[in-house]
């Protein structure tokens, strides 16, 4: 038997590899999970962090002024907010606006529901809060 990397590579005889194996079955199957994943909660994720946008915006409003129960000022902004967040695809059924009891935050809670192709469908609840900072006290 000969000696040297020459030799030694002419010795070996391997298989060849087969096209499709346990690792590229498990490949695909992450791959398409991920893809899944992506098409059915992407979207949810991204209308939460739009509500946050809508959320960041509108507490400028409500720190103008220090909100008190019973304020017309309150109704407005929590108006205001409502419509917003519905425009953005929140389902109206689901969706909860409201100050904290002790007016330093504004809420807002909405559910999603994601249907999958097999099994019961899946309730994603999202609680959105932004504390208002009173503006020049």
């Amino acid at each position: 038997m000969p000696f040297g990397p020459v030799a030694w590579s002419q010795v070996a005889k391997y298989k060849e590899p087969r096209s499709i194996n346990f690792v590229s079955v498990g490949m695909f199957l992450l791959l398409a999970a991920v893809i899944y994943g992506g098409w059915k909660f992407g979207p949810p994720y991204y209308r939460a962090r739009q509500v946050d946008k809508v959320l960041d915006e509108i507490k400028r409003d409500a720190g103008r002024f220090v909100v008190d129960t019973g304020d017309p000022r309150e109704g407005a902004i929590l108006q205001q907010l409502r419509r917003e967040v519905l425009e953005l695809g929140v389902d109206e059924g689901t969706l909860q606006i409201y100050f904290a009891l002790d007016h330093k935050s504004l809420n807002v809670k909405f559910t999603e529901i994601i249907e999958h192709p097999i099994g019961d469908p899946m309730e994603w609840e999202f609680h959105r809060k932004q504390k208002i900072v009173p503006v020049g006290r």
